[in-house]
């Protein structure tokens, strides 16, 4: 409800373009949906989450093609040893929650 409420303010009321970046977490094809509209032309929505069905739009349709959008993700972890691999990264998330960040 909100997001519906956000996308008809922002695009009619204050008539204001959008923001150039839209992350999605919530895991839904609808999330993914209104993030897209959300997003400003010429803008990224990154997806933070894995989608395993099949969605009820099409994201690389009309609505969204003349936008430029860019859809990306950062799911997933690079190879084991690496810098940010699954292990580091999950310390990290965990020495920041634990200090209040």
């Amino acid at each position: 409800m909100y997001a519906w409420w956000l996308r008809v303010r922002t695009n009619r009321e204050v008539n204001l373009p959008g923001p150039d970046v839209v992350l999605e977490s919530a895991s839904t094809w609808a999330a993914i949906q209104t993030s897209m509209d959300l997003c400003a032309n010429n803008g990224a929505v990154v997806v933070v989450a894995r989608h395993y069905d099949a969605p009820e739009f099409n994201p690389v349709g009309q609505g969204y093609f003349g936008k430029r959008l860019q859809l990306l993700t950062v799911y997933g972890h690079p190879t084991p040893g690496s810098r940010w691999d699954m292990r580091t990264s999950y310390a990290h998330t965990l020495d920041l929650l634990s200090r209040g960040a």
